[in-house]
């Protein structure tokens, strides 16, 4: 994981990857509002997807790589998931799952 002109680049183009980061204090779910903005490089071979997780199993939480979306197995969270693979192959699936 590395940062790049405030840029967070989570892989580096490997198989079988998965990373996390999450913000360093405890952030109340009653009420909340959060946005970011993603980019895949063109022509970058691109990884089968990510997730926006709340989850309480701590800052070094990690799920299964590849379909796991990084989040899969972290238990007692909720996620919204973007599936890349899926998208490549002209099926849009954004999903939120619940463990």
């Amino acid at each position: 994981m590395t940062t790049t002109k405030n840029q967070l680049v989570l892989t580096d183009g490997q198989k079988a990857e998965n990373r996390s980061v999450y913000w360093g204090t405890e952030v109340g779910t009653q009420t909340f509002t959060t946005s970011f903005q993603f980019q895949i490089a063109p022509g970058a071979t691109s990884a089968d997807g990510f997730t926006f997780i709340l989850q309480n199993k701590g800052a070094t939480a990690v799920g299964a790589p590849g379909d796991g979306l990084g989040y899969n197995g972290i238990t007692r969270s909720v996620a919204v998931s973007f599936d890349l693979l899926r998208l490549q192959l002209e099926q849009v699936h954004v999903g939120v799952p619940v463990f």
